[in-house]
């Protein structure tokens, strides 16, 4: 039985506090094509891990649970944006 019918039909087994851990969804090849008027488009085919970290969100997830994991949206290179601000790019000549 699926991950999904197992959820829908016993409800979740547990609510899991963990850290994000793996990448569930693999981009496993891209599909490119062309329209009649020539614009190319590029799809995306994507897998499933079946492995994750030990005590991950992922493993967490596919063992049935709800998870909850705190996550940070701002992945800025700070280091990197101090060396580019060093180049003064936005200042005249």
């Amino acid at each position: 039985m699926s991950l999904a019918r197992r959820l829908l039909a016993e409800g979740p087994q547990s609510v899991v506090v963990a850290p994000m851990g793996g990448r569930f969804l693999q981009v496993e090849r891209v599909r490119t094509s062309a329209d009649a008027g020539g614009r190319r488009t590029f799809r995306a085919v994507l897998g499933f891990d079946s492995e994750a970290p030990e005590g991950s969100d992922t493993q967490a997830f596919l063992s049935g649970a709800i998870t909850v994991t705190p996550l940070r949206f701002d992945w800025t290179d700070e280091a990197a944006l101090q060396r580019l601000r060093g180049w003064k790019l936005g200042e005249q000549r």
